[in-house]
């Protein structure tokens, strides 16, 4: 059983060998928290809506959006490109006019 200590070295070599080719060589999903936080303003409610959204495509539901990533990652980025809205909009903001989100 490694220590926690442990994992975190192994982890940390891991992702420095594999910055240029993805992490443990795929391709690296460049989607974070903070991207899609500039449209939802609470994690939790965030978390929640990505959970909503992998179900979905699990149900049969398409994506809203071109991506050859994970559910979860496809989930993030609709988010993040304003294609997935809260229920309640006081949560929402809207993309700035004429912005455009960037792709890998």
């Amino acid at each position: 059983m490694l220590s926690a200590c442990t994992y975190l070295i192994l982890f940390n070599s891991a992702r420095k060998d594999s910055e240029s080719r993805g992490f443990f060589g795929g391709d690296m999903a460049r989607i974070t928290v903070e991207d899609c936080q500039e449209r939802v303003d609470n994690r939790f409610l965030l978390v929640q809506m990505a959970i909503k959204r992998v179900r979905q495509y699990r149900e049969g539901y398409e994506a809203l959006i071109d991506s050859r990533n994970k559910e979860v990652v496809t989930a993030l980025r609709e988010i993040a490109a304003g294609k997935v809205m809260p229920d309640d909009p006081t949560y929402y903001r809207p993309l700035p006019e004429g912005a455009v989100l960037e792709e890998d």
